[in-house]
């Protein structure tokens, strides 16, 4: 009996010692805030290296300073590095808006993943400002070329040690080749131009509802970097710029003050030569795009009509196994749609076999007024005109007034037949051309426009087979959603 006495003290011993703790758990639970939530990290930009022996990612709270993240998944050993704060409110990408022009900043669903080198000897990202640099900034009323900048990390994965450069617009890593990385530098403050000040320190002209398509953009330093021995090459006033798969080339675009040294050209990676001109002059230089298999590139310049109040651009092709660039097509070409010009806005893509490159055509822009013609703020008057019929309702025709003024319709060029077909228009804004590029699908959703906010056929439209040899098109499908 005094042992039964015994064990049932213990047992309510216990009990009570469990109880006084799981109250004082339930004491000491408090509920969540805001500060929490921006403490919780999420794994984003996740990517294997191509030896399948590293893991990057990114850690990134809701607010505040993330790092990226690189694992030796044989060994176990990590690094760690600080990547600063993303914006809390980024620039969105409009759904249409074209891809990029290969892996750096702003590339794939995370724009500031990780990229490891085609050998899997280093690993390449993007570095935020801090975000208290970024606030004391903002307290001190800094102007937009003098808040802190991105940097770019350079991460030697034999030793986890971490080369940091400062002031990096942009960069790219090729996909195949090893040895080299090429990156774009953000302009010095004390190499802008006083006239630049002085108009960034003005009061903004009041919205007029189109871009300033004739505001000139200078380049900035272009480096290319031999990963192996740290030396670098700079070349200067490139706006932009695209390296090839296999690392042998770099193609870039100069937009300098001194105009005459304008235009598009390549360098070879492993050899010291001068960069050779593959079309120079007056005017602009834009878009380079390789095709699927780095063979060829494409890429837009006015040079041609560069003294015009509005200057048409050209589609320049260049074989990389040529000296020049050569022209591809104009407003000339056989078939081009009248009243339409070649636009800047528009997605560059090659089919798989490089034998046809799809580009964006669009009607000019409208001119830009002269600001002494302009009537006085006081007797302008703004209306906004919406009748019964039209596509959308008013609002969201004011949502959709940039994208529309930004629209452009796909048209394509074969190489080989020398022939151009416009493939899309204001009857079927939405043209996808099928990998091999003989084929195209095409929607016309106009039908079913109205049906917007009170049908479930909003979304509807009808398919059509696009034939990219003439622009022919093939019913297939009505009201698809």
């Amino acid at each position: 009996m005094n042992q039964i006495r015994k064990n049932l003290t213990a047992l309510l011993l216990l009990v009570a010692l469990v109880s006084t703790s799981a109250l004082a758990q339930q004491t000491a639970k408090r509920p969540l805030t805001h500060s929490d939530y921006d403490s919780w990290r999420a794994i984003q930009g996740q990517t294997l290296s191509r030896d399948g022996k590293f893991v990057a990612y990114a850690l990134v709270p809701q607010d505040g300073d993330g790092e990226v993240v690189v694992r030796n998944l044989a060994t176990g050993a990590e690094w760690r590095h600080s990547r600063g704060a993303a914006p809390v409110n980024p620039p969105q990408r409009s759904p249409e808006a074209e891809p990029g022009p290969g892996p750096g900043f702003g590339q794939g669903p995370f724009p500031g993943r990780p990229f490891f080198t085609a050998d899997s000897r280093f690993v390449v990202f993007q570095i935020l400002p801090a975000k208290a640099e970024t606030e004391k900034a903002k307290k001190e009323k800094k102007r937009p070329e003098e808040m802190p900048k991105n940097a770019m990390g350079i991460m030697d994965l034999s030793s986890g040690e971490v080369t940091r450069i400062e002031r990096v617009k942009s960069f790219q890593v090729p996909e195949e080749g090893a040895g080299f990385i090429a990156y774009l530098l953000e302009a010095k403050v004390e190499e802008r131009r006083p006239e630049d000040r002085r108009a960034d320190a003005a009061p903004a002209p009041a919205a007029r509802g189109r871009r300033d398509s004739r505001k000139k953009e200078y380049g900035t330093d272009l480096v290319l970097r031999n990963l192996a021995d740290k030396s670098e090459r700079a070349f200067a006033d490139v706006l932009e710029f695209t390296i090839s798969k296999d690392a042998r080339n770099v193609v870039f675009a100069v937009s300098s003050k001194k105009e005459e040294t304008n235009g598009a050209y390549a360098v070879t990676t492993s050899t010291a030569d001068a960069p050779v001109a593959l079309l120079t002059g007056k005017g602009k230089y834009t878009k380079p795009t390789w095709d699927e298999k780095q063979t060829e590139l494409v890429f837009l310049s006015d040079r041609d009509d560069a003294s015009s109040a509005q200057p048409r651009l050209k589609l320049y092709r260049w074989d990389r196994k040529s000296a020049t660039a050569t022209g591809l097509v104009s407003t000339s070409t056989p078939n081009f749609k009248s009243g339409y010009v070649i636009s800047e806005r528009g997605a560059i893509t090659f089919s798989l076999d490089g034998g046809r490159v799809f580009f964006g055509v669009a009607p000019p822009p409208e001119p830009e007024k002269d600001e002494s013609e302009d009537v006085a703020a006081d007797d302008r008057v703004s209306v906004d005109l919406w009748h019964w019929k039209d596509d959308y309702i008013q609002p969201m025709q004011k949502v959709r007034a940039e994208q529309e003024r930004n629209r452009s319709y796909r048209a394509v060029f074969d190489i080989a037949g020398g022939k151009y077909a416009q493939l899309g228009d204001e009857t079927m804004q939405t043209v996808n051309p099928a990998s091999n590029g003989r084929w195209a699908l095409g929607l016309d959703d106009r039908p079913y426009r109205t049906l917007i906010g009170y049908d479930d056929d909003a979304n509807a439209a009808d398919v059509f087979i696009v034939d990219t040899a003439d622009g022919s098109r093939r019913p297939t499908m009505k009201k698809h959603s």
